[in-house]
């Protein structure tokens, strides 16, 4: 087995797992309820950092009858287009307080560890034709 490879992989494997629980909604926010939204309006700059810009977008959701209109900055989705449905958490005890289930990070999480398992999968079977030449 070539080690050195392997021992990569391994550790991609690790940190994209890491990565993805520390990335998850429900771990950030274990008490949340999901429920679906709906874009209402055309995504907006929440705040400027440096060169980037932080976007958001306003949804509309309901909660036990009561409908609400907030602005979401945290884990939006990849498409904000208008009128699309996104799921959301908010928090029970305040519902007018919501995060998005969607989130950036969470994805290059997933695809970090489909590249660690090739990694390591490519380490070990090097590793044995190696052994065998």
């Amino acid at each position: 087995m070539n080690k050195s490879v392997a021992l990569l992989g391994m550790t991609i494997i690790i940190i994209s797992v890491v990565a993805m629980f520390y990335t998850d909604p429900s771990f950030n926010h274990p008490k949340g309820v999901k429920t679906i939204a709906v874009i209402t309006e055309e995504p907006f700059v929440a705040a400027r950092v440096k060169y980037s810009f932080i976007s958001g977008v306003t949804v509309s959701y309901e909660v036990d009858g009561t409908a609400y209109e907030r602005g979401l900055v945290e884990g939006l989705p990849f498409n904000t287009d208008k009128g699309r449905e996104i799921e959301i958490y908010y928090n029970p005890n305040s519902p007018e307080e919501i995060w998005g289930a969607s989130n950036f990070l969470n994805s290059a999480a997933k695809v970090l560890l489909i590249a660690g398992v090739i990694i390591l999968v490519a380490g070990i079977g090097f590793g044995l034709i190696k052994r065998r030449t």
